[in-house]
């Protein structure tokens, strides 16, 4: 009778595993700072794909706090919100200069939030977390195309110069590749594998960030051009491009763009919505009233509690279109 008892145990405890995991498709992680209308915008349309996704946002330091997203969220126990300590993209430093203090603690803060973003992630059964910003849009939910296959992935941009040959020699003595497993990337927007991130974040100092700075001091200056080094250098070499998200720059770049009408996720697509755009100030200094209303909400002193509804009213109203890049 214990027998049996116990093997019905082990199958409802294997039933439970397989339905935590099957539940949560992605957690994401979402990084903000002061665009609350598009940040607020992105947040909805996840809500609207995946209702119970576990999110993690942060904040960096003189940010608007989006802790009443997760308050009013349909979902509150699936939503953290946090202010970081620092202010990441401040921290950060001249590609020529040497690497410094502040720099690599802002790298190890940086993915100690990401590595605790994936721990939320995987209480839920999240086997992948996806990274998001502000400028983020996503068409529609990921499809099983869509679906991730390695340790890490980001969008293709063929305007970001690929590593040095000192550092792809560096990279493949250190690892046995034969080179870099992906060049032209940013992480944006991106994937990653939530037991491999952790793992490698763990890693963070086997890391000779020093040497790599020196052999090209792009490599440790932000945490676009950090995840692969980091990743490929503790064992995590399966690194590839997500064909899931596509790199759309601002009309204002006057770039060509490629065409990203099919792809799912959109990076670079709500560059319009921040204070520093001139066009935006543009728009701004022609009147008063509502505009004055919109100018307080993006600067955090008006309540950022929108619905999906009145944000594309406001978006359109004063040529915030998400779609007119």
């Amino acid at each position: 009778m214990l027998i049996v008892w116990g093997l019905f145990l082990a199958l409802i405890t294997s039933i439970q595993g397989h339905i935590t995991s099957s539940v949560c498709e992605y957690s994401f992680f979402y990084l903000t700072y002061r665009q609350p209308l598009a940040a607020r915008l992105l947040f909805l349309r996840v809500r609207e794909f995946y209702p119970t996704a576990p999110i993690y946002i942060l904040t960096d330091k003189g940010g608007v706090d989006l802790s009443g997203f997760c308050k009013e969220d349909s979902n509150p126990s699936f939503c953290q919100a946090h202010i970081n300590e620092i202010h990441n993209g401040h921290a950060f430093q001249s590609y020529n200069e040497p690497l410094k203090n502040s720099t690599l603690y802002a790298l190890e803060n940086f993915f100690g939030h990401m590595s605790q973003a994936a721990q939320f992630g995987r209480t839920f059964g999240c086997e992948y977390m996806i990274m998001i910003e502000e400028d983020i849009w996503l068409q529609r939910p990921f499809t099983a195309l869509d679906r991730p296959k390695g340790d890490t992935g980001g969008v293709y941009n063929k305007w970001y110069p690929v590593f040095i040959t000192a550092i792809q020699t560096y990279f493949e003595e250190m690892t046995g590749l034969e080179s870099m497993p992906i060049q032209g990337v940013i992480y944006g927007g991106s994937y990653y594998k939530a037991s491999s991130l952790i793992d490698a974040v763990s890693k963070f100092h086997h890391v000779n960030w020093q040497h790599l700075s020196e052999l090209d001091g792009r490599v440790p200056m932000a945490w676009d051009t950090a995840p692969p080094f980091l990743f490929g250098l503790t064992g995590h070499t399966d690194q590839q491009y997500w064909a899931a998200i596509c790199e759309r720059p601002n009309a204002f770049e006057r770039r060509f763009s490629l065409n990203c009408s099919n792809a799912t996720m959109l990076h670079k697509q709500h560059r319009d919505m921040t204070t520093e755009n001139k066009a935006y100030r543009a728009y701004l200094r022609h009147s008063q009233g509502e505009k004055e209303l919109l100018q307080r909400i993006i600067d955090g002193q008006q309540s950022i509690l929108l619905s999906a509804l009145e944000v594309e009213q406001l978006l359109i109203k004063y040529k915030f279109n998400k779609n007119d890049v």
